[in-house]
């Protein structure tokens, strides 16, 4: 039985980064962007903005008994947009219960977790990260990192006069700070873990062109 030149090649790069795992860079294997509104008290200013990314069961209390948390205490502000923050097993105490809970078979819900000193404290998430197409978490992957791209952050104070639906501000009253928020999280595997699962779409493209 011969092999198609592509899974040949796939298995072949595969086994090199067995040998060397330097050789070759990891793709993304899944991510989530969250877009969230902060929304003060009154018109006590929102920083200091503390923000961390924390996980927990499906169905579970990201506030009370969140398995695990990254980035905790990060001090969010506007000049972090476009800030990359990466968690390793080197960088984060938190990254290895992490990413255990990642791949242990069980659905999660990951939140960003927001505590500032004008606003009621929030976790805004909902996410059961998978494999596109695969469904399930991450089981049978190795994480390399994660990490989290801040795409928007501004505190605004608000005036009352907003009319756009698009306005951060619509609705609230004279004097009260609001605080739009985007993020986009990443996880990243292995680059052997990733180039595995490349062959194995491969492979299924081949069988599939066979029948």
């Amino acid at each position: 039985m011969t092999h198609p030149p592509r899974l040949v090649a796939c298995l072949a790069l595969a086994w090199l980064a067995l040998l060397a795992p330097e050789v070759s860079h990891a793709a993304t294997l899944a991510s989530w962007t969250n877009d969230h509104r902060l929304q003060g008290s009154g018109s006590t200013p929102l920083e200091p903005v503390l923000m961390d990314l924390r996980i927990t069961p499906r169905g579970g209390d990201p506030f009370a008994a969140p398995t695990a948390i990254l980035f905790q205490d990060f001090v969010l502000s506007p000049s972090d947009v476009g800030l990359v923050l990466t968690a390793t097993a080197a960088t984060d105490p938190g990254f290895n219960d992490f990413a255990g809970a990642l791949t242990n078979g069980s659905d999660d819900y990951l939140a960003n977790r927001f505590l500032c000193s004008g606003c009621i404290e929030v976790a805004v998430g909902g996410w059961s990260p998978e494999v596109p197409g695969t469904g399930g978490d991450l089981a049978g992957f190795a994480i390399s990192k994660i990490t989290l791209e801040i795409n928007a952050f501004e505190i605004i104070q608000c005036d009352g006069s907003a009319t756009d639906p698009q306005d951060p501000c619509l609705g609230e009253p004279p004097g009260r700070f609001v605080a739009p928020f985007a993020a986009t999280i990443s996880i990243i595997p292995e680059p052997t873990t990733a180039l595995l699962l490349a062959c194995g779409l491969v492979g299924l493209g081949v069988r599939r062109r066979q029948h």
